[in-house]
């Protein structure tokens, strides 16, 4: 359990694959364990857990038959469509939306229910964050990329402004910008609900390495998301007394930020040839494709000159054929029957933070930030970004029900005690 933790700490700053391993690892523990006695002695733990997170696992079966629906129709209504690719993209969303869910629901109620391995995990992502964010620094400075060998470099593009885009040991900036972005949003939460000061002290490691990690990163959509997430975190009473501080030390940050050329990505936006009107040419794209397939979408097994048609009718280069929106993207490849299912999936999350106390605020900013991300970039469908999603979100959920279901028993027990208290008496 202690290693299995662990290497789930490390899962979070590597490539997906890593994580669909430890994902067969947690079936095969979860089939072994499910008839033994710790199971049984701790069923109604899990049976809460698997409650609380019962509209996503709805929704993700929902989402997925959708994108199915979807492919079916397109299929009956193109001329040209190519089974073998539709299968495999239907594959690879099964996997990370519903196999990757479930398998990961197997495993995680057990983290709630033992202080032993909250504080190991805790302290490993503490550590493996630490190294992250270290490396992320050299990376911007050097270039090196030890992800694909230790004399690997980073090449010419990612180069901005003379520094280099950090990507961490995932294949690509925005794949990690993401990504820590929910690690910072829950390590804020989990500062600010621990009682344990070494466990609080560990996430304040982790939250300063994401809140670095992204400092740096040179990904303009997810510095902005990040900073409206902590704003978000920050609770109303704590605006009424510290809203100056708070306000100076934001003010403190952006000067740093400016003085240190972290933020000169955001001028692209206004050259022309750069991030600001490439995206629109995107987002044009994808709204015509949208529009003329409204119910089924193009479909997974249309072939990818189809859509080059569309970028050639405005005069766009079409080298990357991605919507650089979540929204658009679904809306394009499955009309509106996938659209719905995404948003239906998506909004599962406020459905679970009403059922919650402690982690009401947390599960609806994710909510807010994983909606806002999807706007600019297509993170909804991003392996690593879902994978980050379903694991912050089980592990929330974890110890906002094992924190529950310890104040259930103490409460029991005072009672009990009461009751033999009157009796003796």
């Amino acid at each position: 359990m202690v290693i299995l933790l662990s290497l789930s700490a490390i899962a979070l700053f590597v490539p997906v694959f890593s994580g669909y391993v430890l994902g067969l690892v947690m079936i095969l523990i979860a089939i072994v364990t499910w008839r033994s006695g710790q199971f049984n002695k701790q069923n109604s733990q899990f049976m809460r857990f698997f409650e609380a997170l019962l509209p996503v696992s709805r929704s993700a079966v929902i989402f997925w038959l959708s994108l199915v629906l979807a492919s079916i129709g397109a299929a009956l209504i193109s001329d040209s469509f190519d089974l073998r690719e539709a299968r495999r993209s239907l594959g690879n969303f099964f996997v990370k939306y519903i196999l990757l869910w479930f398998a990961y629901l197997s495993f995680w109620w057990r983290l709630g229910g033992s202080d032993r391995h909250w504080s190991v995990f805790s302290f490993a992502y503490a550590i493996v964050s630490f190294i992250n964010a270290s490396y992320c620094l050299m990376q911007r400075q050097l270039g090196i990329d030890w992800a694909h060998g230790f004399g690997a470099m980073l090449g010419e593009n990612r180069l901005a402004y003379g520094v280099y885009r950090v990507s961490g040991f995932m294949g690509h900036p925005l794949s990690l910008a993401y990504c820590q972005i929910l690690a910072l949003i829950g390590a804020v939460h989990f500062i600010q609900r621990s009682t344990s000061n070494w466990v609080k002290f560990s996430w304040s490691i982790s939250a300063i390495c994401s809140f670095f990690v992204l400092f740096i990163s040179g990904s303009r959509g997810p510095q902005v998301i990040a900073l409206a997430g902590v704003l978000l975190m920050i609770p109303v009473d704590l605006w009424r007394k510290r809203g100056v501080l708070i306000s100076l030390s934001m003010l403190i940050f952006l000067i740093l930020g400016i003085s240190f050329g972290v933020f000169e990505r955001f001028f692209e936006l206004f050259k022309s040839g750069f991030g600001g009107d490439m995206r629109l040419a995107h987002w044009t794209v994808h709204w015509r494709v949208f529009v003329d397939h409204v119910w089924f979408g193009l479909g997974s097994g249309t072939p990818k000159s189809a859509i080059s048609t569309y970028y050639s009718a405005i005069q766009a280069n079409d080298n990357i054929k991605l919507a650089h929106n979540a929204f658009l993207q679904c809306a394009a490849d499955f009309g509106l029957l996938g659209l719905s299912g995404l948003i239906i999936w998506l909004t599962a999350w406020i459905r679970v933070a009403t059922r919650m106390s402690g982690a009401k605020r947390v599960l609806i900013v994710l909510f807010v930030l994983s909606a806002l991300g999807g706007l600019t970039q297509n993170n909804l469908q991003e392996s690593a970004y879902v994978l980050g999603l379903t694991t912050w979100t089980m592990i929330i959920t974890s110890i906002e029900v094992g924190t529950r279901e310890r104040s259930i028993r103490t409460v029991e027990n005072q009672n009990h005690l009461a009751r033999e208290d009157l009796a003796t008496n």
